[in-house]
């Protein structure tokens, strides 16, 4: 009877550790997964998913939301065959680490506990159909129709009549807001199968504009286009983000932005040759920083080194001792979806070195981070099981070293801490006509 034990150290900003311990291989189904979350993550309101996974064999999933107190737990094999949804207590207490702990038996969920103390279980019927991180539960042609405003208040409803916007990301998403509308609320399995992590970069997309409009979240409601920017900065969106090959490169730099202004921070968008893309001014720190952002579509170090040169410069255009940040998205060198986690670790180690040894250069003494982003999403369960969805902004901060006393000022501050985006959809079975 071997026993099988898998300890993975760090493997996001929240998590200190995760741990499966399987007292017999034979017997998969039975056992403990522990996730160790660091103290000053589960008091805020970013979901928060641990998840260990073995593609055919054995799957499961933790997914802390405080802003819900609702903790859903995965269990499977190539599909889930056990899911119960926990409830974190009301008032958290103070502890350095919050240690969960699933106890599984014969592919059965038994409990969930946190710091040994065992959580309360949810009945399955509390589950709506799509549930929204931060944003209560609301009926889902009214959700999609929300949605839908988002897009035309920045796009302009002509833009989504327009069939030469066909291939367009943002019109693909208004057209499958529409579609689901359109059947009255219903999501449509196995045909929309290949759709549905697309509901979560619908609601990112709508947070992004949201935070900059300085709308309300909760509500789903975009604020007034002015308070995005000036006139030049209005301009440049509106001109940019209405084509496909300038669209996702300015998501980039708005996704950014919006970030750091749902933080407090103020962010000044700039539009000048020769400049960066934004100015961030640190709420309670006497600091600002430029940010240049830009998608990376090439791997080798000639394209990283091209471009953190070039951040270096704009950086630069505010004075000789100004230092900021590179913001670099690197989704297309990654396959996005249900990970093959160790392929995937391999392929980011080698790009971190890469811009590592980059940033590391004489010629880049400005950019003290690069903080580099990319899409990861998992859909896990085929009807009529429940289906969970996440999609998430990965990221990792790489330093520039060569200034040390910079460099040790500058890692208190939180430069960016991604978003997570998880639903459930459940499926009921079609009535035949």
């Amino acid at each position: 009877m071997d026993r099988l034990i898998n300890r993975i150290e760090n493997p996001n900003p929240h998590i200190k550790y995760s741990e499966i311990n399987i007292p017999d291989q034979s017997k998969t189904g039975t056992g403990f997964y522990i996730t160790a979350i660091k103290s000053n993550y589960l008091n805020k309101k970013d979901p928060i998913v641990s998840i260990m996974y073995n593609p055919s064999l054995f799957q499961i999933s933790v997914n802390i939301n405080p802003a819900t107190h609702k903790i859903p737990v995965m269990l499977g094999r190539e599909n889930p065959i056990s899911t119960k949804i926990f409830l974190l207590p009301e008032k958290i207490p103070k502890s350095k680490l919050y240690v969960f702990k699933v106890t599984f038996k014969d592919w059965e969920i038994l409990e969930l506990s946190m710091n040994g103390k065992p959580l309360e279980i949810m009945n399955n019927d509390g589950i709506q159909v799509i549930k929204e991180n931060g944003i209560p539960t609301i009926n889902n042609i009214k959700f999609f129709e929300k949605h839908l405003e988002i897009l035309e208040e920045v796009f302009l409803k002509d833009f989504f009549s327009n069939t030469k916007n066909e291939t367009h990301p943002a019109y693909i998403r208004g057209q499958l807001c529409k579609k689901i509308i359109e059947q009255k609320g219903i999501i449509k399995f196995p045909e929309q199968k290949d759709e549905l992590h697309l509901f979560a970069k619908i609601i990112l997309d709508s947070v992004i504009f949201i935070s900059l409009s300085e709308g309300n979240i909760q509500d789903i409601k975009f604020g007034l286009m002015e308070l995005v920017g000036d006139e030049n900065i209005l301009k440049k969106i509106r001109t940019r983000i209405v084509k496909s090959e300038q669209f996702e490169d300015l998501m980039v730099e708005l996704y950014f932005a919006s970030w750091h202004k749902s933080r407090k921070n103020k962010v000044r968008l700039i539009e000048k040759d020769g400049f960066p893309d934004m100015e961030i001014f640190l709420t309670g720190k006497d600091i600002s920083l430029p940010v240049e952002c830009k998608k990376i579509t090439v791997n080798s170090y000639n394209r990283f080194n091209k471009v953190l040169q070039k951040a270096n410069k704009q950086i630069k255009k505010f004075g000789n001792d100004y230092y900021g940040l590179a913001v670099l998205d690197i989704s297309d060198l990654i396959n996005e979806g249900n990970q093959d986690k160790d392929k995937l670790e391999v392929s980011i180690t080698d790009i971190k070195d890469i811009v590592e040894r980059v940033l590391n250069g004489r010629k880049n003494r400005c950019v003290k981070r690069a903080i580099l982003i990319w899409n990861d999403y998992i859909i896990e369960g085929n009807p009529p099981q429940d289906i969970f969805i996440g999609f998430r902004k990965n990221f990792a901060i790489i330093k520039n070293e060569i200034d040390k006393t910079i460099s040790d000022e500058l890692d208190e501050i939180k430069f960016f801490e991604g978003n997570t985006v998880t639903y459930w959809i459940r499926f009921k079975e079609r009535l035949k006509s």
